[in-house]
C-alpha cells in the first residue's frame, strides 16, 4: 500500500484524486495541500475520507514525513510544477508529476540532478505512453520486424472555448510572476501528442533525441501563447516528425498518427485504435478504441497510475521519469526558440460563435489547412496559408537554457515575488545541478 499526498484538490487534481480512490488496494491518499476553502466539496470529501488537508505545500511538508507518505502527486498549474516538485523531492518524497513536467530544460535538468542526489523517484503523467497498445507498438518497432523508422506525422483538432483560457491565471500565458508557462497545444492539452511521436520515432528505449526543430506558433484567441501550431522535428537518427494541431477549430476530430517504416505504415486514431499495414498486404490490429471515450480515459489513467505505483512499491525504475521525458521539454522550448513569441492571426481570418453558452473562436478554413499540412507533410507557411510565416530551423545540440531568443528573453519573468517564491526550492535544485 503506497501512501500519497496531493498538491491540489480541484480541476484536474480532483479528477486524478478520483482515479486514485478507485485503486484502494494500491494506494491511500493521506494528505492534501490546497488553496480551496474548507467548504469546497472536494475539501469536504477529503476530510470525510480521513485526508489531512493543509493550506500550502510548505505546511504539508512540515507536518508529513516520508516515513508515513512515500510520494507526492503534483497536479497544479504549469508555472508551479518545478517549485512543488523540487520542494517535495528535497524533503525526501517521490514525485508523481502531471504533464508537462516543467516548462523549461533548465528546470528539468535541475530536477534530474536533485533526483540523483536524493535517490527519489519521479514519474511523469503522459498517460497514453503507459497503455498496453502503445507499449506493444513500441516493442514491435524496437524488434526491427517493421524495418527502420523513417518518418511520422500527426494532426489534432481539439477546440477549446474562450472560457477555457479564462479558468486560471496561467492558462493561455507565456509566463506568470512565478515563472514560464508556455501554455498551448504543444505545452498542454496536446503535449501528449508530441511525446507520443517522440516515443515512436526511435527503436531505442524512451523518447527520441532531437537534432533540429522548425516551428510555427500562432494564436487567434486573445491570449499570450499559442492555440495553433505546426512543428517539423528531425531526430538525431534522421527521422522526421510532423506535428500539426489547433484549439481554434469548429469541431473536434480524431487525433491521427501515422508512422512510416521500411516495411509498413502504422495508423493510430486517438492514441488507441492501431493498425499495422504491412507492405506485403497484411493488416495487424494492435488496439481498438473503448466504446466510451469518458470511460476509456478513466481506464487509461488508472492503468498509468497502477504502473507507476507498482514500480514504486517494487523499487523498480519508472518507465517515464524526468530524464526519459527531457526530449519533450527540449522540443517544447525549441519550438518557441524557432518561432519566437506566438504570432497573432489577423481578425479577418477568424470568426466567433456561441454554443451551449460557450464562446468559440475559430480560424477560417483551419480544418482544411490542417488536412493539407498533414497529408502533404507541410508546415502552414509551406502550404500557402495566408496568415502563416516560416520559423527558423533551431539546432538543439548543447541547448541547456530557455530562452535564447532575444524577443523571448524580453518577456522573462523577473519580479521580486517570483524570486521569493522560488528561492528555497530553486536554489537547492540548481545548487545540486552545479555540484
Amino acid at each position: 500500500m503506497i501512501r500519497l499526498a496531493m498538491v491540489g484538490t480541484s480541476g484536474y487534481a480532483g479528477y486524478l484524486m478520483d482515479r486514485l480512490w478507485e485503486l484502494p488496494d494500491l494506494c491511500q491518499i493521506v494528505a492534501a495541500a490546497t488553496l480551496d476553502k474548507p467548504d469546497n466539496p472536494r475539501v469536504i470529501n477529503c476530510v470525510k475520507r480521513g485526508v489531512r488537508v493543509f493550506p500550502s505545500l510548505e505546511a504539508l511538508l512540515t507536518a508529513v514525513s516520508p516515513k508515513g507518505c512515500a510520494a507526492i502527486v503534483v497536479a497544479t498549474g504549469i508555472d508551479s510544477h518545478f517549485t512543488c516538485a523540487a520542494q517535495a523531492m528535497a524533503a525526501g518524497f517521490h514525485v508523481l508529476l502531471e504533464k508537462p513536467p516543467v516548462p523549461t530544460v533548465q528546470d528539468v535538468d535541475a530536477l534530474i540532478k536533485l533526483q540523483q542526489h536524493t535517490g527519489r523517484v519521479s514519474a511523469v503523467h503522459f498517460q497514453f505512453l503507459y497503455t498496453d497498445v502503445n507499449q506493444r507498438l513500441k516493442r514491435l518497432l524496437a524488434s526491427g520486424s517493421l524495418g527502420a523508422i523513417r518518418r511520422l506525422r500527426a494532426v489534432a483538432a481539439w477546440p477549446r472555448p474562450v472560457q477555457y483560457f479564462q479558468r486560471s491565471p496561467w492558462t493561455g500565458r507565456l509566463c506568470t510572476a512565478d515563472g514560464w508557462v508556455l501554455d498551448g497545444t504543444v505545452g498542454n492539452p496536446l503535449a501528449h501528442l508530441l511525446a507520443h511521436e517522440l516515443f515512436f520515432a526511435t527503436a531505442k528505449p524512451g523518447l527520441a533525441a532531437l537534432d533540429t526543430v522548425q516551428a510555427e506558433l500562432y494564436h487567434v484567441n486573445d491570449i499570450e501563447s499559442e492555440d495553433t501550431s505546426a512543428l517539423r522535428i528531425v531526430t538525431d537518427e534522421g527521422v522526421e516528425i510532423l506535428y500539426c494541431a489547433s484549439l481554434a477549430t469548429a469541431t473536434q476530430r480524431d487525433v491521427l498518427l501515422e508512422i512510416e517504416t521500411e516495411n509498413a505504415i502504422v495508423r493510430q486514431v486517438d492514441f488507441a485504435d492501431t493498425v499495422v499495414c504491412h507492405h506485403d498486404g497484411r493488416k495487424e490490429v494492435l488496439g481498438e478504441p473503448h466504446p466510451s471515450k469518458t470511460e476509456g480515459d478513466k481506464i487509461v489513467r488508472r492503468h498509468m497510475l497502477t504502473t507507476i505505483l507498482n514500480a514504486v512499491a517494487r523499487g523498480e525504475p519508472q518507465p517515464f521519469d524526468l530524464a526519459t521525458c527531457r526530449p519533450y521539454v527540449l522540443g517544447l522550448n525549441a519550438a518557441f526558440e524557432s518561432n519566437g513569441p506566438p504570432k497573432p492571426i489577423p481578425a479577418e481570418f477568424k470568426h466567433t460563435f456561441v454554443t451551449e453558452n460557450l464562446q468559440q473562436v475559430v480560424v477560417e478554413n483551419i480544418e482544411h489547412d490542417l488536412d493539407v499540412a498533414f497529408s502533404k507533410r507541410l508546415l502552414f507557411s509551406e502550404a500557402g496559408v495566408p496568415w502563416a510565416t516560416a520559423g527558423s530551423r533551431f539546432t538543439c545540440d548543447h541547448y541547456a537554457h530557455f530562452p535564447a531568443d532575444p524577443s523571448l528573453k524580453a518577456l522573462e519573468p523577473r519580479p521580486a515575488s517570483a524570486a521569493a517564491a522560488l528561492d528555497t526550492s530553486r536554489a537547492k535544485a540548481h545548487k545540486l545541478r552545479l555540484s
